[in-house]
């Protein structure tokens, strides 16, 4: 476990980003949680801390960390944007009228698929690399049967049946993710940090834990409103 200084700074900068009030969060009721929140080597202190740096390596993912397109620096948020504009100009080239006033050449446009399509890989690697050790915990027989039920439960609760989370640990997991679109991909992240939050916010024995054993007491405040705002 980190130092309680290395984390109120993680926590306050995380925090300070963007807060978790972008969605309303909704509590897991269901007798599971009652077997795992604040069981050692359930949902426990360090359990609760991988949760809450996956959510804050998502978070950055998204929001803040910048990647190369096309030679100018640019968020997953903005790719996102620059996708659906590229296949509104696919789908007006497409037509007999789009063709006669198209700006761009179709040897720009398949620059441009092109040009997504690697920005939005390297984001998946990124993905995959910064995550892999905090989703090691989660790998075992025991751990992975409880966190399937949970993500279903998830799934139930917030209505996201058509959710790639929907595919976790089947067998075509990886090729679904791997052929997602910047959209895709995205809205993806998305439910795993809600599903992410929603744990967290449920498991109140483990944040008690957490906050007790890894904050400062000047940082309670702050992380109480952070789960509970």
């Amino acid at each position: 476990m980190q130092n309680k200084t290395i984390l109120s700074i993680l926590l306050l900068t995380s925090i300070g980003f963007v807060t978790l009030e972008a969605r309303k969060k909704v509590h897991l009721n269901d007798p599971l949680l009652n077997l795992v929140d604040g069981i050692p080597g359930a949902m426990d202190a360090v359990t609760f801390k991988q949760c809450f740096d996956t959510w804050s390596v998502i978070n950055n993912i998204q929001y803040k960390n910048q990647y190369d397109l096309e030679g100018k620096k640019i968020t997953f948020k903005d790719l996102v944007v620059e996708e659906v504009a590229h296949k509104k100009n696919l789908a007006a080239f497409a037509t007999q009228a789009g063709k006669e006033t198209a700006v761009k050449t179709p040897a720009d446009i398949a620059k441009k698929t092109t040009a997504l399509q690697i920005t939005l890989q390297k984001i998946k690697e990124d993905f995959k690399e910064k995550t892999a050790h905090l989703m090691l915990a989660g790998e075992n027989p025991s751990a992975k049967a409880t966190n399937q039920k949970l993500v279903k439960l998830w799934i139930k609760n917030n209505k996201r049946n058509d959710s790639l989370l929907n595919s976790w640990d089947t067998s075509n997991e990886h090729e679904l993710l791997e052929n997602a679109d910047c959209k895709g991909f995205f809205v993806f992240l998305n439910d795993l940090k809600g599903f992410l939050e929603d744990m967290m916010y449920s498991c109140e024995k483990a944040r008690k834990s957490f906050k007790e054993q890894c904050l400062k007491k000047d940082d309670y405040d702050s992380f109480d409103k952070f789960f509970t705002n």
